[in-house]
Formats: structure tokens, sequence, C-alpha cells
């Protein structure tokens, strides 16, 4: 048996809704940050090779 908060509100069928997409990854898909960082980053970093 699977242990589900009970719905509370105007709208049970909205706020089901609403937490499942919460739960997506769809709704806040993942962006990843580039790893090798800003080119201003870069260019701090091969002036400070350099030093």
């Amino acid at each position: 048996m699977s242990k589900k908060k009970p719905v509370i509100g105007a709208n049970p069928l909205m706020a089901q809704a609403a937490r499942e997409l919460r739960r997506s990854s769809a709704a806040s898909p993942h962006v990843p940050e580039p790893r090798k960082g800003t080119r201003s980053f870069a260019k701090k970093r091969a002036i400070a090779d350099q030093l």
C-alpha cells in the first residue's frame, strides 16, 4: 500500500496535478553549466599561469 498525502484544497485534482508537475524533471529541466567556466575566468587563469 502506497502512502500518499491526503489531498486538501478546493480542487484536489489540480493539487495532485501540481504535485506531479513539481516532481517531474520536465517542469524544471537541468541545464548543465559549462565546465570550462566563463571566458573572462579563462583569461584570468591564463594570466595567472604565466606568472
